[in-house]
């Protein structure tokens, strides 16, 4: 902090610049001839200074001592929070945003639900940056202040103060402090921030434009409104989300324990906890202080039913800035909705005359939330939401405006004591509740009641009367066989009762205007849909699984708004209407029709459809109007008897995909080419012989699937094909390639399996060098059934191979090139193998992954040459990585065996046994705690298929869980003679969880469990051949060789069988 003081100086000195500011003022126009601006500014302040009135002394004095402590007290740090977890990644990715380094001016918001940290966070900012500005100011608390008497003028005024450090500023009007701030903050660069800020009038007086602050000013805004931040222009927006599960515990556990951990008995009840706040930094603070120093009797009473003042305060603030429209949708939501289709609830919402945009506002204020195409909130918003529907009547359910509780609606529903206060209901009864009996006059006094939810329970009596208020019906399995009959419901906008018993249910419909959506899908009882023309704005029709339905009333043929129809797995349907307006649809699934053999009678051109599914149909021919429907772009004829395509269909100009597996189409039309836009084409299991030369034109084509056909070679203009990622030519007779294979610079993955291929261009071997993407990005590679004899040494550059499929490769006989990284290798019958020098590659290599999965079933030859030391040989690699590698972490090996042949686990390991399913070890704690990690091995023969997965070695030290893993992440050849060696590092899976106090006298208790699971009514499925432990010692291995070595098979070792 620097500050210039005249002391004893003569003004004429500093105003003519003589004596020492003379010379000093020479020197600096010598040295800063590039900038003498610089030096003139200089000189103008100094003769500005030499204008200004002398004081006393004394005054001076105080006038100092003034100015430096109110500097202070701006450089003085905020408070953050007393245990700032999660903060300091937040703080790094707002302050990329702000790029203080920038010279321009920004403005930053922080946006999110109340309780959520934004505060906190943006306290944490302005600390770790304050010191970068001229003059800084955190108001907090914007919305709060102002709307006091005078608020936004008295925030003007602690802005002024806080920047410029002076009392002076008296503001008379908001509007004459919009000009001082302008005024006198444009020249310098300005921290602020305006926290909890909620209508953009606070904005417009605060900070009403970039214009109003000196270069470099960074303006923080932290609110509940995403709308508010983009009405002023303000896009860079972070949005603050919930702590996650760990820095969940951690912050929980620093309130309730004063420590980074739950106590051990406490670990279940604070997940509890955890999952009540859901990540929410408010709720885990207040419910971990009110549980801190409680007994576990009050923790698990308390965590039944906690509910909290403090937190619901905060989050109704936000409610309570809605208008009423906007509360109706949030309570809808809160009560019937969370989790559903955002398109199933802006049906209901519309249906009820409630605005459509009411979910971008809700989004907007941060309560709720929508992830991919479902609406959400967060558990503690919900649970205000329906606390505030709880408190219009806590006493008498028949009064609230919602019902969703169980013990609500049976109560309700049994005792006929609903009124006309009820506007929506959510059957969701538990599975043992009695069946709610309803009467004639259940229904009758809720004239009002929109939404009629039912999730769960039965129901008995009779369905004698409906409100004709009702705008949602959504009744699943409706055991009635018929609706009242005086139920009108001119109001209704979606009707779903799939799996009804209703036969008739909508026969004698009038006029339903407001109907948009139908839902009856699996309504066995259904064999006509009758005359729809009374509901000319319906969207969506979906009568999937109605298996009886064998007639579509030729009305539905005139609703030009209907979107999407569904009669998926109509196996009777033999009657469809003739399209007359279908102008708005979008989606036909005709799937599994097997009846419908002819195509539907077009009238119109049906541009607006954008998926037919003719998949499994009766569908014997394509009609050439099939060419008008340009805004197609998947089109599905698989399973069909349809014989061939169009010449028209090359008109699809918008079609991405095209699937005609096992059809008898025998050849493709030559303007398939003209399909532009097509990136996925899938001919598999069809007669086609030969490609057209005009599929070189698909060049946005990404995947070609000509598997299974009699292909025998591919044209030369698919070397065109620059975007193509995958090509599968499996099991097709194709002996090669053509040379212009090498234009597939995007291919990532080739399926070759099954084909007679020897050789690829340029090479007698194989060669995929030809393709730079599939050697960098491809993950998987199947090379099964295929006829070369090796692979190629390119192959070894594969830097993201994962697996390779390799069996039934019968003339393979070498794989010494493989990546070092790859995970999975198949090399099942493939008998011819002799050599495999990539193993050892593959687990001594620092680059190893965690998990090697090899299966060499029928390697006869192979296992015979790497001889009976393989074993020992993958256990010592095993050793190798992980201390040549420096990480010591838990790594696994396991290998599928063709036979047993007498394998068993090395003879230098520490312990050993043999015919056992489970050792139990003491281990002296100085040999255990000299250790860096651990080599578990086992040899054993799986002679029958267990009923549920299992785990393949548990290990358990002192009775901690060090390592467990599924069998499923396994070889998918169970049965047979399998060799599992897995090394455990012990730095962070056993030590960090060992008192450093523990008696040295008294040893370690290890347990290694070769199966943990319930086997059925199997006997003995897995036989052990056998197993033992190898400790990696710190100081180094002595096991060189595989002569028997001190072995610890005392009586210290138990077995059990």
């Amino acid at each position: 902090m620097v500050r210039p003081i005249f002391y004893k100086v003569d003004p004429s000195d500093v105003r003519h610049h003589g004596d020492s500011f003379g010379e000093a003022l020479a020197a600096h126009e010598f040295n800063l001839k590039d900038n003498s601006e610089k030096v003139q500014k200089w000189k103008a302040a100094l003769t500005e200074a030499a204008n200004l009135s002398g004081d006393s002394e004394s005054n001076l004095i105080n006038d100092i001592a003034k100015e430096i402590s109110q500097a202070i007290i701006r450089c003085t740090s905020l408070d953050v929070a007393e245990y700032p977890v999660g903060i300091v990644p937040r703080v790094e990715d707002i302050n990329k945003l702000l790029d203080v380094q920038s010279r321009d001016v920004r403005m930053v918001g922080l946006w999110g639900t109340g309780g959520i940290g934004k505060t906190t966070i943006a306290k944490a900012v302005y600390n770790s940056i304050t010191h970068k500005f001229e003059g800084t100011c955190f108001l907090e608390s914007v919305r709060e202040k102002s709307t006091c008497n005078d608020g936004l003028v008295k925030l003007q005024e602690t802005l002024l103060f806080e920047v410029l450090g002076r009392e002076e500023f008296k503001v008379t009007n908001s509007a004459k402090g919009i000009t001082t701030i302008k005024e006198r903050l444009r020249n310098k660069s300005v921290l602020l921030v305006l926290d909890d800020v909620n209508n953009l009038n606070q904005l417009k007086n605060l900070a009403g434009g970039l214009n109003w602050f000196g270069t470099g000013s960074r303006i923080i805004i932290t609110t509940r409104d995403h709308s508010l931040l983009v009405a002023r222009d303000i896009y860079l927006i972070y949005n603050v989300e919930e702590l996650d599960d760990h820095e969940a515990v951690e912050l929980f556990s620093w309130n309730a324990f004063k420590r980074k951990e739950p106590l051990k008995d406490y670990v279940e009840l604070t997940k509890r906890a955890i999952g009540y706040a859901q990540g929410l930094p408010l709720a885990l603070t207040v419910l971990g202080s009110h549980l801190y120093a409680r007994n576990l009797q009050t923790w698990k009473v308390t965590l039944e039913g906690f509910k909290s003042p403090e937190i619901q305060q905060i989050l109704k603030v936000s409610y309570d800035a809605l208008d009423v429209n906007m509360q109706q949708v949030f309570l809808d939501i809160a009560c019937f909705f969370k989790g559903e289709r955002t398109d199933y609830v802006i049906q209901a919402l519309k249906g009820c005359d409630l605005p459509e945009y009411g979910i971008n506002v809700l989004v907007e204020k941060a309560l709720i939330n929508i992830d991919h195409g479902f609406i959400w909130m967060h558990d503690l918003l919900e649970e205000m939401g329906k606390d505030i529907v709880y408190q219009e009547s806590p006493s008498d359910p028949g009064e609230r405006s919602r019902l969703w509780f169980h013990g609500d609606v049976f109560q309700v529903l049994t005792e006929n004591t609903g009124t006309s206060k009820i506007t929506g209901i959510k059957v969701q009864l538990p599975k043992d509740s009695d069946a709610i009996f309803l009467s004639g006059t259940t229904f009758s006094k809720m004239r009002n009641l929109r939404f009629l939810i039912h999730c769960a329970g039965s129901f008995s009596g009779g369905l004698v009367y409906l409100p004709n208020n009702l705008r949602v019906v959504d009744w699943p399995d409706c055991p009635f066989q018929s609706l009242p009959f005086d139920f009108n419901p001119t109001k209704l906008a979606v009707l779903s009762m799939p799996g009804c018993r209703i036969t008739g249910i909508l026969e004698g419909i009038k006029l339903l205007k407001h109907l948009t959506s139908i839902n009856l899908r699996n309504c066995e009882y259904l064999m006509k849909v009758p005359n729809l023309s009374g509901i000319p704005n319906l969207q969506t029709l979906d009568l999937q699984q109605c298996q009886n339905l064998v007639e579509v009333d030729h009305s539905v043929g005139f609703l030009d708004k209907l979107e999407k129809f569904n009669l998926f797995g109509c196996s009777s349907l033999t009657i469809f209407p003739t399209i007359a307006s279908w102008n708005s649809l979008r989606s036909l699934m005709l799937l599994d029709c097997k009846r419908l053999e002819n195509f539907i009678e077009i009238v119109n051109k049906m541009q607006s459809v954008e998926l037919l599914n003719l998949c499994g149909s009766g569908i014997k021919e394509l009609p050439s109007w099939i060419g008008y429907l340009t805004s197609l772009t998947t089109l599905d004829v698989s399973s069909t008897l349809i014989q061939e395509l169009p010449s028209s269909i090359g008109g699809l100009t918008s079609l991405t995909a095209l699937y005609m597996s096992g059809t008898p189409i025998k050849e493709l039309p030559s303007s398939i080419g003209g399909l532009t836009s097509l990136t996925a084409l899938y001919v598999s299991g069809t007669p086609i012989k030969k490609l057209p030369s005009s599929i070189g034109g698909l060049t946005s084509l990404t995947t070609l699937d000509v598997s299974r056909t009699p292909i025998k070679e591919l044209p030369s203009s698919i070397g065109g094909l620059t975007s193509l990622t995958a090509l599968d030519v499996s099991r097709t007779p194709i002996k090669e390639l053509p040379s212009s294979i090498g234009g597939l610079t995007s291919l990532t993955a080739l399926y070759m399996s099954g084909t007679p291929i020897k050789e690829l261009p340029s090479s007698t071997h194989l060669d995929l060098s030809w393709c730079p993407k599939l050697v960098t990005f491809a993950k998987h590679l199947d090379l099964s059934d295929s006829s070369f004899d090796r692979l190629p040494a390119c192959i070894s550059k594969f830097r993201q191979l994962g697996s390779i499929n390799l069996r039934g490769c019968k003339w393979l006989r070498d794989v010494s090139e493989l990546p070092p990284f790859i995970g999975e290798i198949t090399l099942a019958d493939c008998v011819s193998l002799e050599v495999f020098s990539a193993l050892w590659n593959i687990l001594e290599h620092k680059d190893a992954p965690d998990n090697v999965r090899m299966n060499l079933s029928n390697c006869y030859r192979l296992v015979g040459n790497l001889g009976i030391d393989m074993v020992s040989k993958m256990a010592k690699a095993l050793l190798t990585q992980a201390v040549d590698g420096g990480l010591r972490r838990s790594l696994r090996c396991y290998i599928k065996l063709p036979s047993f042949s007498g394998w068993e686990v090395p003879k230098w390991f520490h312990y050993r046994k043999e015919d056992v399913c489970e050792l139990l070890i003491e281990i002296p704690h100085s040999l255990l705690w000299g250790s860096i990690g651990m080599v578990v091995g086992v040899i054993f023969e799986i002679t029958q298929v267990p009923s549920l997965s299992w785990n393949d070695i548990e290990v358990t030290l002192d009775g901690i869980t060090i390592s467990r893993n599924s069998y499923d992440n396994f070889i998918s050849e169970i049965l047979g003679y399998h060799v599992c060696f897995k090394y455990i590092g012990l730095d962070n899976l056993w030590k960090q969880q060992v008192d450093k106090k523990v008696d040295q006298s008294l040893p370690h208790m290890f347990r290694a469990a070769f199966r943990d699971c319930p086997w059925g009514g199997y006997s003995k499925p897995l036989l052990v051949k056998s197993c033992g432990l190898h400790l990696d010692n710190m100081l180094g291995n002595d096991d060189g060789d595989d002569a028997e070595e001190e072995n610890y098979d005392d009586n210290r070792t138990y077995s059990r069988y």
